[in-house]
């Protein structure tokens, strides 16, 4: 294990027994979902599974913001006119610590959203990703399966498919519309 990651894993822990563990009324939650964080995983998306994501989370929470977020240095992907969103952020080189993870000032600007959802579409553990859900104050969190686990996720989809992205993202997006399906019944 290198220096980096045992120095991220430290501050991982640190920042998890700061997360306030409340209870909540999903249902209720559900219903008042103005603002979707999305985070990107490290490894490139297709555009067509993640316009298809986007495409069903507008029609599953119509009068919704969402916001993207890129790892660091991410390209491609994210710029593509087809995916295009209200609002895309990633942190600059001097918002991101030797070690890869977020500073403090691109965890204001992540906490600033006030986002009510955020779906972490990596599929397997990433720092990052984790470092920004412990840290962004959503409080709904969903990530996959065996990834990260409570609390820095609340919700967990668990998949017979967790190698291949695209039935990931199938399975949020179902796991979502059950969900929304029980809150309007």
């Amino acid at each position: 294990m290198g220096l980096r990651r045992i120095v991220n894993n430290i501050k991982l822990r640190f920042r998890i027994r700061k997360i306030s563990r409340s209870s909540y009324n999903l249902g209720e939650m559900f219903n008042s979902v103005y603002h979707i964080l999305i985070l990107l995983p490290t490894k490139k998306l297709h555009k067509k599974d993640m316009k298809g994501l986007l495409d069903d989370l507008r029609q599953l929470f119509p009068r919704t913001a969402y916001t993207v977020v890129s790892p660091p240095g991410k390209t491609g992907d994210e710029s593509s006119p087809e995916l295009s969103l209200g609002y895309r952020i990633k942190p600059d080189e001097s918002e991101v610590s030797w070690s890869g993870l977020p500073r403090k000032k691109f965890i204001e600007k992540i906490k600033n959203l006030e986002a009510d959802l955020l779906i972490d579409l990596a599929a397997g553990k990433s720092q990052y990703n984790a470092y920004i859900s412990a840290c962004s104050g959503v409080p709904i969190r969903i990530g996959t399966y065996g990834s990260w686990g409570n609390p820095i996720y609340n919700i967990e989809i668990k998949s017979n498919y967790i190698q291949n992205e695209q039935l990931i993202l199938k399975s949020i997006i179902e796991v979502l519309k059950n969900f929304r399906a029980g809150v309007n019944n």
